[in-house]
């Protein structure tokens, strides 16, 4: 994903409704697509784990206004054959999606994943909006999530995450999470990255260029909430070109600035790389 803020939240949420809604809803929100499946390979024989795809929604209504929550969700179909990572990630997806409305501690996390499962969570969303009273203006989600599976040596999860519970504005969260194929593990910056002062040095440097900024020029009186130098977060992922670092609203500016991201070219981070990229 690329930036997100106030206009282009807009138009993530016009195009998946416009998407979205359009289609049969005989099945009372609930529309898996075709499956998708990725071949992996290894020395001694070739997997293809099969992604399912689909989509579940809900309608929350106060008075005339209605509003539509969905989940657009990926997840890996799991069987006697599957590598241990793909029961890893979709826990992962379990807890990402859960925990954007639940404490941590009633967090149900699973491997065993349905379209039914989804359309669960927005049912216990629909009725956690039901006790707060229903003369408010109705509550809604959008969440989106993508698994990658092209790379050889770990898989690419991406969410995004659009609520609104309340208060003067909704909040969106774009996360993007690592998970070696190899041990299950989310892969943290220092997993992938062997020197943490020069890619902290590169992502401040790329940051500044992003926004028009000399290098010392100060980040706090620019508007943002930095003192000193940017630092790299652990909410990153690659491209065919660059390494992307993604800053959520309020993270490290007011929720105007919205999303901005650091995209750091490949070529410049060759050197730091403690992974196989292929």
């Amino acid at each position: 994903m690329r930036l997100i803020n106030n206009i282009s939240i807009g138009i993530i949420l016009i195009t998946l409704f416009s998407c979205g809604e359009g289609g049969d809803n005989k099945t009372n929100g609930l529309k898996t697509e075709k499956s998708d499946t990725t071949k992996v390979s290894t020395e001694e024989e070739v997997y293809a784990p099969e992604i399912i795809k689909g989509k579940v929604t809900k309608s929350l209504t106060a008075g005339e206004t209605a509003e539509i929550s969905s989940i657009y969700f990926e997840f890996y179909k799991i069987d006697d054959k599957s590598p241990n990572y793909l029961k890893l990630v979709n826990e992962l997806i379990s807890k990402t999606v859960q925990n954007d409305f639940e404490d941590e501690e009633k967090l149900d996390i699973t491997s065993n994943l349905t379209k039914n499962y989804f359309a669960n969570i927005l049912a216990d969303f629909k009725k956690s909006f039901l006790e707060v009273g229903d003369e408010f203006m109705p509550w809604s989600i959008i969440d989106s999530i993508h698994i990658n599976n092209s790379k050889a040596n770990f898989v690419h999860l991406e969410s995004f995450t659009y609520s609104f519970t309340g208060g003067a504005h909704g909040n969106g969260y774009e996360g993007h999470y690592l998970v070696s194929k190899e041990t299950g593990k989310s892969l943290n910056l220092s997993d992938v990255i062997n020197n943490q002062k020069k890619i902290n040095s590169l992502v401040d440097q790329y940051f500044r260029k992003s926004q028009g900024l000399s290098a010392n020029e100060s980040l706090e009186d620019a508007g943002w909430f930095i003192e000193g130098r940017l630092k790299a977060n652990n909410n990153f992922y690659f491209t065919d070109k660059n390494l992307v670092f993604v800053y959520n609203a309020y993270e490290i500016g007011p929720y105007a600035a919205g999303a901005p991201i650091v995209e750091i070219p490949i070529s410049k981070i060759k050197p730091l790389l403690k992974i196989n990229l292929d």
